[in-house]
């Protein structure tokens, strides 16, 4: 039989154990940091499940009530990288949902961290890409237009993930710098063309009667496109009026292809709004807006004063009246009155932060229209301002025309009875019309001179144009003989030189001639005369001397 008493040994070991089970304890943060980890996990585990229907707003507005609790979207992303995004495409679908709404309504840290995420995002639409039919091409678009976000918000800082600018904030997109303008509204561009991809891909995979718009399956695919209609009508009224900024300052031959492209969206967003407003999944969910027969025309900038903006009403969502707990805190088994008190107070934080949440969106919305209500309101100012114009032109036309018919009416009873009036109307008017014949036809003789001097100038221009062309013809046939003459001068000059030198030369021999002839007649003379006695004295025969 053991003994029941207790030994030093058994005493110190129990005491032991209690201290150890004391030190294991955490204290209170750590406890409720594990119960926010765990209320984290549980509801992106909801809304990020296997189950083909729409997003379960309660536990996304947790989530994003966690990133603006946390300062960041650590958490979230550590949870969904557990998750089967490649194996399964409605737990794909769900994250891109999921994550939409977490860059639109979570803490602003959100974009920096999803942006360290963006090749994920990217190769994980690049492999269900592959797959041609159902959910394929639209996760494939919708990874597209996520990471066009996320480079969209990385490049413009000043721009918040919901889109939704004050009046100021607008005037201020893209700077004083029209190339920082020009580019902003490239990237518009293409977050529209991804836009109007992903509701596009949506649309093509629903049958054409959208029959099943009203299906678990259906709403599935359409619950993002709440969302896409948002941003789209907040895009289409930026990139309209950074349009017409633009067209005051560069030539309209610069931005053409800027309006062609705009056409495209123009008439990609006007269709998608009108399959939207046809759904009976929307009724209720959204209020989608309507385009205009025909998109502004920026040449015209009196046509920014009749532009309306579009706006997407979202109906009050409503209270949560009572909060899954279980979603929320794991209070485990522990029933103590700390603990309920402690799940009490955290039920009523989040409800509180439910309706901040609310408040916020309602602020959001509250904003949005007032700012189109203003411009709303300015437009029909201006057209009001123009229409007071137009009246007052009309009054000042209305005086004058009744100025004259007073005048008028003046002079017909400043004249003596009415019949003479008519008469010398009627004279006047046989008389006017007599002028008016007389000048018609002195018009016409005018005319028909005027157009016999333009054909005889005409002719004389000819002429003109003839005889410059023989004077010039005999010009050149002048200096052509002007030159032969030259020649002929110059040769004649050589003659003549030459002759002289000839003349000169037979000078010369016939004084050489003289000189040897008168020389030989005196050599004659001083010879003894041999004549004969009986020759003549002028006899030249010879022999005789």
């Amino acid at each position: 039989m053991k003994s029941s008493v207790s030994t030093p040994y058994s005493s110190s070991s129990s005491n032991l154990s209690a201290i150890s089970n004391t030190l294991r304890r955490k204290n209170p943060y750590e406890s409720e940091r594990d119960k926010f980890v765990q209320s984290q996990t549980a509801s992106i585990q909801k809304a990020v499940n296997q189950q083909e229907c729409a997003l379960k707003e309660k536990h996304v507005r947790i989530v994003i009530l966690g990133t603006h609790q946390e300062g960041n979207a650590d958490l979230f992303w550590s949870v969904v990288r557990q998750l089967p995004l490649q194996g399964n495409y409605i737990v794909a679908w769900k994250f891109c949902g999921t994550l939409h709404k977490l860059l639109r309504d979570g803490h602003p840290n959100a974009i920096a961290d999803s942006l360290r995420q963006a090749d994920h995002i990217t190769e994980m639409g690049r492999m269900w890409g592959h797959l041609k039919h159902g959910y394929g091409p639209l996760l494939a678009s919708y990874c597209t237009l996520l990471v066009c976000k996320l480079r969209f918000h990385e490049h413009n800082k000043q721009i918040p993930a919901n889109l939704v600018l004050s009046q100021e904030e607008r005037d201020s997109i893209g700077g004083k710098d029209i190339n920082q303008i020009f580019q902003v509204t490239c990237e518009m561009f293409d977050y529209m063309d991804d836009v109007l991809a992903l509701q596009q891909q949506v649309f093509n995979s629903l049958d054409k009667s959208r029959a099943n718009s009203m299906t678990a399956s259906g709403q599935c695919r359409l619950a993002p496109l709440i969302m896409c209609i948002q941003e789209a009508s907040l895009l289409y009224d930026y990139i309209v009026g950074i349009m017409f900024k633009m067209h005051k300052c560069l030539p309209p031959e610069t931005l053409e292809g800027h309006r062609l492209r705009f056409r495209h969206i123009f008439t990609g967003l006007k269709q998608f709004y009108n399959s939207s407003t046809n759904l009976q999944y929307f009724k209720n969910l959204v209020q989608v807006p309507s385009l205009p027969e025909e998109p502004p025309n920026f040449l015209v900038e009196s046509s920014f004063d009749t532009y309306r903006a579009p706006v997407v009403v979202l109906p009050q969502e409503p209270i949560l009246d009572e909060v899954d707990s279980a979603s929320l805190l794991d209070i485990g088994s522990d029933n103590n009155d700390s603990l309920v008190d402690s799940a009490e107070l955290q039920q009523k934080e989040r409800l509180i932060g439910d309706l901040m949440n609310q408040v916020d969106l309602l602020r959001q919305q509250l904003e949005t229209l007032r700012f189109q209500s203003e411009r709303m309101i300015e437009s029909l100012r201006a057209r009001v301002r123009e229409l007071e114009a137009e009246v007052d032109q009309w009054r000042h036309k209305s005086e004058q025309v009744e100025l004259r018919w007073r005048a008028e009416v003046e002079q017909l009873r400043k004249r003596s009875a009415e019949e003479q009036a008519l008469q010398q109307a009627q004279a006047l008017a046989v008389g006017n019309e007599d002028k008016f014949k007389k000048m018609k036809d002195l018009y016409a003789k005018l005319r028909q001179e005027h157009i016999d001097l333009i054909r005889k100038s005409a002719d004389t221009a000819k002429e003109l144009s003839s005889v410059k062309q023989k004077h010039a013809h005999l010009d050149a046939e002048r200096e052509t003989l002007k030159a032969q003459l030259d020649a002929a001068s110059k040769q004649k000059a050589l003659i003549e030189q030459t002759l002289k030198e000839a003349s000169n030369e037979r000078v010369h021999e016939v004084v050489q001639v003289n000189q040897a002839k008168i020389q030989l007649e005196g050599d004659l003379q001083m010879r003894p005369s041999r004549r004969w006695p009986s020759c003549r004295p002028d006899c030249r025969t010879r022999g005789c001397y």
